[in-house]
């Protein structure tokens, strides 16, 4: 018998998780229940965090408790968009996955690599998780940056940190254009010559002039400050991950210890700087689409996800 529309919507919001595994019935329980208080706001019944005040195009918020963000009474700082603040309000952490994979494999003489770093929620729940001694964050939109300044500066005392305000590019270094839609903080692309060109034609853009970096240039001089460091990589460059990724250096991929990359399938990407990729790639036992090493994907499959310029979108992990 097929169910009607509105008695699936009921089922998805009963606060009941599934029983088995029992070890995690609890936290997943709890999920449930954030999940519920995300999508009717009225329910809402505890939060993880307060807003303390908007200003400058940032929202400051406290922790309640202690998350992966950090320790109760903590000051973090997101954009003021119609997003974050709520989002972290109600859940207490950022890719809250991506980060305890990348501390899993993190010890205190690894150096993190975080390309599209935006506030840096993931970093600093990744240094919470596992202390690691160096961050090399890159985030180009101005907003964002002022954001990830502020959430490090709390770790800066403890970790080596180095902080780019700039888009990376394989075209030469210099000066480019960012471009997104008005009070969008998640998503942008560059364009290295005038504003209102590349793939986004949109009238109503908002063009922020910028620092551009050659990717060849970047990876050289991150493995100058990274000094033989044991590399864990964070790449999140809305579809440009596979063009920069593809320009770095054998001597680069022979370091990454583990990672995770967003793979976009976008037609941007020539068929060579694929298979760049796809071959660094073959240094990991498995490429997995999920932290915890349950579901693979062939290394074949992730090449024709590419070249099928669907543009869905991804995220992968792999470690050593």
């Amino acid at each position: 018998m097929k169910r009607s529309k509105s008695l699936n919507q009921l089922i998805g919001v009963i606060p009941i998780a599934t029983p088995f595994p029992l070890n995690s019935l609890f936290p997943r329980s709890i999920q449930k229940m954030r999940n519920i208080q995300w999508r009717y706001p009225r329910l809402q019944f505890f939060s993880l965090a307060s807003i303390i005040r908007a200003e400058d195009g940032l929202c400051y918020l406290k922790l309640e408790r202690r998350t992966d963000l950090g320790l109760k009474g903590r000051e973090i700082t997101v954009p003021d968009d119609d997003y974050m603040p709520e989002r972290i309000r109600f859940f207490g952490h950022w890719s809250r996955d991506v980060s305890r994979f990348l501390a899993s494999g993190a010890t205190d003489e690894s150096a993190l690599l975080d390309l599209g770093a935006h506030c840096g929620l993931v970093a600093l729940q990744t240094y919470n998780q596992s202390k690691i001694s160096k961050i090399f964050a890159v985030e180009p939109m101005k907003i964002n940056f002022l954001s990830l300044r502020k959430n490090l500066e709390v770790v800066s005392s403890c970790s080596d940190i180095r902080l780019l305000n700039c888009a990376v590019t394989n075209a030469p270094s210099g000066i480019g254009y960012l471009f997104s839609e008005p009070g969008a903080t998640m998503n942008s692309s560059i364009n290295p010559e005038l504003p209102g060109l590349g793939s986004n034609q949109s009238s109503n853009l908002t063009i922020e002039k910028i620092r551009v970096i050659n990717s060849v240039e970047l990876c050289d001089d991150f493995l100058k400050w990274a000094a033989g460091s044991k590399v864990i990589l964070k790449s999140d460059l809305q579809g440009m991950d596979v063009i920069i990724l593809s320009d770095f250096s054998d001597l680069f991929w022979q370091n990454v210890e583990l990672g995770t990359i967003e793979i976009c399938a976008l037609d941007y990407a020539e068929d060579v700087e694929i298979e760049i990729l796809i071959k660094q790639l073959e240094r990991f036992p498995a490429v997995y689409l999920d932290p915890d090493y349950v579901k693979s994907i062939s290394l074949p499959r992730l090449k024709d996800f590419y070249l099928s310029k669907s543009k869905k979108t991804i995220n992968i992990f792999f470690s050593k």
